[in-house]
């Protein structure tokens, strides 16, 4: 891979390792009714916030629990506070690497059915007013995803850097530059069947 193709799989790598982690991503509703083709992820689940009358859909609300700031300060915040909630022990050998890509898709798609849907699952009506509960439910759930997310891009990254290729890191290999290099010679690979697993579950 030429260095610019690198940097277009990494780019990829960190952006689909990190979206299977919102339930919504990996998950579609269907219904006889309404939602025939699926609701795309929740794309097409109108629903509104406690006390709003600003109506948005399921997928946005997740995407955005923490909202939708793009700076360094705010995405350190975020980052901060989910770390110090879910400290990276919590999660111990779930962390994994990426050949368990399959079971991380997987128990996002069934946070999405238990909770992103749950009983909203059944409505006819819609927007579907949210409760004061289910905002909570969301955003714990989103920042200990956030948490799992970012701990186990860190260490997929650090292995790479070390000169493992699934997201182990072997401590007796130096860290350097062109172990980093050589590595991501391997991810698009890795990429194609990461998208390929995505698009299986939609």
């Amino acid at each position: 891979m030429l260095p610019d193709e690198k940097a277009i799989a990494l780019c990829w790598m960190l952006h689909l390792v990190g979206d299977i982690h919102q339930p919504l991503h990996c998950s579609t509703l269907y219904s006889a009714d309404r939602f025939t083709m699926g609701d795309r992820g929740g794309n097409s689940f109108s629903v509104s916030k406690p006390d709003s009358d600003t109506h948005t859909n399921l997928h946005s609300l997740w995407d955005g629990a923490f909202g939708t700031s793009e700076t360094t300060k705010v995405i350190h915040q975020i980052a901060g506070s989910a770390m110090e909630a879910h400290p990276r022990g919590e999660f111990g050998s779930s962390i994994g690497s990426l050949a368990d890509l399959s079971s991380w898709i997987h128990a996002s798609a069934t946070e999405a059915k238990q909770i992103a849907y749950g009983t909203l699952a059944s409505t006819s009506t819609f927007p579907v007013e949210l409760s004061s509960d289910y905002m909570d439910k969301m955003e714990a759930h989103a920042q200990k995803k956030i948490a799992l997310a970012g701990y186990r891009l860190a260490s997929i990254l650090n292995a790479w850097a070390a000169g493992g290729t699934d997201g182990h890191v072997d401590s007796q290999q130096n860290v350097n530059k062109q172990a980093i290099l050589a590595k991501i010679d391997a991810l698009e690979q890795q990429i194609a069947e990461l998208r390929a697993l995505v698009l299986q579950l939609r």
